[in-house]
């Protein structure tokens, strides 16, 4: 049997026919953020299907996003976690064919550095007004909120109270 593909291909249908190419063979992402895999389609009338580290991929499934722009299905983690790190597959079907390519994926902690303003702090009882902690709280992605930090009094050598903070830039007070 003779096989014609959109791309003006024509071949015997047990000769090999590329139906996907990855866009990118290496994605990374931090923690938190977003990350978006593209497999360009080559030829118009092919399913498209994702896998990652062998687990079929659902679109609105937990933080999975799968649309089709451009020509290129694309697959997107939001917020990215580090659990999506490994091997991605868009895998094709059409023409009486299956093709597919492989995507790596690599991810790092969002790394969050705390820095104290002040590193002694003496505070008379009963006088909430002088005793405010303050600490400077930074992330490589994203920008922490005041429901974010939380404040926990320490009571008896336990962690007893946890309060919300308030929030000036990136100075977080209690």
């Amino acid at each position: 049997a003779v096989v014609s593909t959109q791309s003006g291909h024509y071949g015997r249908a047990d000769e090999e026919i590329d139906l996907v190419e990855a866009v990118e063979d290496k994605v990374a992402f931090v923690e938190g953020g977003k990350v978006v895999l593209r497999c360009k389609k080559l030829e118009k009338k092919i399913k498209i299907q994702w896998t990652c580290n062998g687990n079929e991929m659902v679109h609105g499934e937990g933080n999975v996003k799968i649309r089709t722009k451009n020509g290129n299905s694309e697959l997107e983690f939001k917020p990215a976690k580090l659990s999506d790190k490994g091997t991605c597959t868009c895998s094709a079907e059409g023409l009486g064919t299956t093709d597919s390519v492989d995507i790596q994926v690599g991810g790092v902690e969002n790394e969050v550095t705390i820095t104290p303003k002040v590193t002694e702090l003496t505070c008379k009882q009963g006088d909430a007004s002088s005793c405010v902690i303050e600490f400077d709280v930074t992330s490589t992605i994203g920008d922490p909120g005041a429901n974010d930090v939380k404040f926990w009094k320490l009571k008896d050598g336990e962690l007893d109270e946890k309060s919300s903070s308030s929030k000036e830039g990136n100075t977080f007070s209690r």
